[in-house]
């Protein structure tokens, strides 16, 4: 396994990848406010429901795609966390990232970075459009 970025590293990505900020707050207002805000930044904020707590942020990328990424983990204590459940992660999802295509990416092993490990990840592509071919071929049903 690599060693996970630095938050020199991590900032300095960010930055580069930040979409218009009428497109972040755009995507921040349509956040139930059921979530309680923790933490705004420039490209998405922490959140916090019960307990789960989400960090939530979008990035351009070269293609000009702009993508929405979810982090969620669950929190029971300072330093007390689970791994959310299959009903909570589609609780995040519906709130997060509504009736769009999500994905979880699994990268070859070589390639993990986790800094977390009851934490789960969220993708999506803001404009709702799938990222990968209809693997139903037709049939409509996964």
């Amino acid at each position: 396994m690599r060693e996970p970025p630095s938050i020199a590293e991590l900032n300095t990505i960010r930055l580069r990848f930040m979409p218009e900020s009428e497109v972040v707050r755009a995507y921040m207002a349509r956040i139930p406010p059921a979530w309680e805000l923790i933490e705004k930044s420039a490209d998405g904020a922490a959140f916090r429901r019960g307990s789960l707590q989400v960090l939530v942020s979008l990035s351009k990328y070269a293609s000009g795609q702009i993508w929405i990424h979810v982090s969620v983990t669950g929190r029971t204590g300072q330093a007390r966390f689970h791994l959310p459940t299959w009903e909570e992660l589609k609780r995040v999802k519906h709130d997060f990232i509504g009736d769009r295509w999500a994905y979880q990416v699994f990268p070859p092993e070589s390639e993990y970075i986790n800094q977390c490990e009851t934490c789960l990840h969220l993708f999506s592509q803001y404009s709702g459009e799938p990222a990968l071919p209809d693997f139903t071929r037709g049939m409509g049903t996964l």
